[in-house]
């Protein structure tokens, strides 16, 4: 611990430094200013209330979890939501369903101290990955219950390497439950003796919820339903390198890009790859010719997966994996890069033949015909998934409840 807290120390001496490199990190450092009194003010406006602390990482995090941000501001509690990311507070801080959101402050000894001092939560949850260890030792010191939701598990994590996770256990063992994905991540859990449930991923309870109550786009509803409709959703350039041939000689479907960064410079090399493509406010499928479309409004994507006859989700050649839970919450058939094996409901999806993965050009053209041939059967395997994978949300509720007076 030691060595971490003095690692943390060093970049936080660099974080302007850093910040002449990301503009969202200059976000966040102007988000923080003031931290201590903004969390005295939030603290003073909770009045009675018990607070409880969500920390999420950005949007995806926030999104898995929303399901229990929900419930139990439904119950009257205080709800506090921390963002390490620009993108996730900016987006959802005016959530109706939200007290109060912040910036964590880096993981100093000093700021994890007075941060828990300040708030005294009668608990908190954090999502998935975020494992800020002087926070979590605060949270331990202070006899705060601490839950990790939607957690996965796996031994090449660095925390559990053998040379370091004498460091790390200690800490992890004293979580009063963490909550997690898949079969596997509970084996682990167990092996290292860290308090585990196994319920599932949050995010289907969520995806469900949204789906029950989508936006309508006046101009899709108004498209020939006999047409054909692919939705890209959080598109990368990597993607669109492997389907621009499709997008671009596809004449049969038509075409809604929607890139993972709305900037004009992102735009422009997209557009570069998709030379026929339009903007979304261009559009008008009855006075167009083109059949390929870019979306570049924030808050649309959700939706769009609604009207697509199958859709195709990004990151799977770049980084990893973006949501494949929100086409299939409307029953569609999901298509994916190769980089996945970090996100099981990948290898579900493709089990239970919802989900498709390709690895070069090739594929998007056998791949999409199997699907026009096979989309009923497929509609209704993920209407069965969603039915096998719901209820996460009154798990997690249930077994919190049973450790903690809530």
């Amino acid at each position: 611990m030691i060595l971490y807290r003095v690692l943390i120390q060093i970049i936080s001496l660099f974080e302007i430094f850093i910040g002449l490199f990301s503009k969202k990190y200059i976000q966040r450092l102007s988000g923080l200013k003031n931290w201590r009194n903004k969390l005295i003010d939030i603290k003073i406006s909770s009045g009675n209330r018990d607070i409880i602390w969500f920390h999420v990482a950005s949007l995806g995090e926030f999104e898995q979890a929303r399901p229990l941000i929900d419930y139990y501001f439904n119950q009257g509690y205080f709800i506090l939501v921390s963002f390490f990311s620009p993108s996730g507070l900016e987006f959802r801080k005016n959530y109706e369903r939200l007290n109060a959101a912040i910036y964590l402050p880096l993981d100093t000894y000093t700021n994890s101290r007075k941060f828990i001092n300040i708030l005294k939560p009668k608990f908190a949850i954090f999502v998935k990955y975020e494992f800020w260890w002087n926070y979590l030792n605060q949270l331990t010191l202070s006899k705060t219950p601490t839950f990790f939701v939607a957690s996965i598990f796996r031994k090449n994590q660095y925390f559990l390497r053998p040379c370091i996770r004498n460091i790390f256990l200690p800490i992890l063992q004293k979580i009063d439950c963490f909550f997690v994905q898949n079969e596997n991540s509970l084996i682990i859990a167990n092996l290292f003796h860290l308090k585990a449930e196994l319920t599932g991923d949050s995010r289907v309870d969520n995806v469900i919820q949204r789906s029950e109550n989508r936006k309508e786009i006046t101009l899709l509803d108004e498209f020939d339903p006999r047409n054909r409709i692919i939705v890209y959703g959080s598109i990368w350039v990597d993607d669109l390198k492997i389907l621009e041939s499709f997008i671009n000689n596809s004449d049969e479907f038509l075409h809604i890009v929607v890139p993972h960064d709305i900037n004009d410079n992102y735009i422009t090399k997209i557009k570069k790859l998709i030379p026929k493509s339009i903007m979304w406010d261009e559009f008008n499928h009855q006075a167009n010719d083109s059949n390929i479309v870019i979306v570049n409004k924030m808050g649309m994507l959700f939706d769009l997966y609604y009207y697509s006859t199958m859709s195709y989700v990004g990151g799977g050649f770049h980084n990893g994996l973006h949501n494949i839970l929100e086409p299939i919450s409307f029953g569609k058939p999901v298509i994916f890069g190769p980089k996945h094996k970090k996100f099981p409901e990948a290898k579900l999806a493709l089990d239970s033949g919802i989900g498709f993965e390709i690895c070069e050009t090739k594929d998007i053209y056998d791949i999409s015909t199997y699907i026009i041939h096979n989309l009923s059967t497929i509609n209704r395997n993920a209407d069965v998934w969603l039915l096998e994978n719901v209820g996460s949300k009154d798990k997690i509720v249930h077994l919190i409840s049973k450790k903690i007076k809530v």
